[in-house]
């Protein structure tokens, strides 16, 4: 199936007489402890990433949202998932106490550790409260913590694909979403893309 090539001219595409695609950009406040090629990850726990998710895809609906030259649409590209499927969990890690994504990462340890003695005993820490949690910007022996990590980059990957999807089907149902345009991917962004994505999206250079 041929398409006009991404990010191509409205001029072009709008003519209807080639099939397109749209590319559709995420912002709001980054994870502080995280890194890329590319920049840092944006942070899908904070309240301004869903609300400018909203406005953008609003914004896109106006344009190509009826259109049915319109496959679907792209949304952001090459974010900086990480290298493994532990990276995006050190990142929460080595973020500051304000970070809403190292809130929700405390929300989900509690919820399997049930307190920081049980957590500091697991891990080999020593926290001793959820405040010294979110003072330490360190990394714990990934020996004891590593299966927790894997975990917390896939609720990362998990909370941005599905508000992506739940905010794109909300204002274009019959479009298709064509996932991130992963680059150098990891296990669990794939699983979580393939979960909530129409299509699984991969730069292959």
């Amino acid at each position: 199936l041929n398409t006009i090539g991404n990010w191509s001219s409205p001029r072009i595409y709008g003519m209807r007489r080639t099939p397109y695609t749209a590319t559709v950009g995420t912002y709001g406040p980054k994870i502080e402890g995280s890194k890329g090629w590319w920049g840092k990850m944006r942070d899908p726990f904070a309240p301004e990433f869903a609300e400018n998710i909203r406005k953008r895809f609003a914004a896109e609906a106006e344009r190509s949202g009826a259109d049915p030259w319109c496959i679907g649409w792209f949304v952001d590209n090459e974010l900086s998932w990480g290298n493994d499927n532990r990276e995006l969990g050190r990142a929460l890690l080595r973020s500051p106490a304000g970070q809403p994504g190292k809130k929700a990462a405390k929300e989900l340890l509690e919820r399997k550790y049930g307190t920081v003695k049980n957590l500091d005993s697991a891990w080999g820490t020593d926290y001793d409260t959820w405040e010294g949690f979110f003072a330490s910007a360190e990394v714990p022996d990934e020996k004891r913590c590593g299966e927790d990590l894997k975990e917390l980059t896939r609720a990362v990957a998990r909370k941005y694909f599905s508000l992506v999807r739940d905010g794109m089907k909300a204002v274009a149902p019959d479009k298709l979403y064509l996932g991130a345009r992963i680059a150098w991917g990891i296990d669990v962004v794939y699983e979580e893309s393939a979960r909530y994505c129409d299509v699984v999206s991969v730069n292959i250079y």
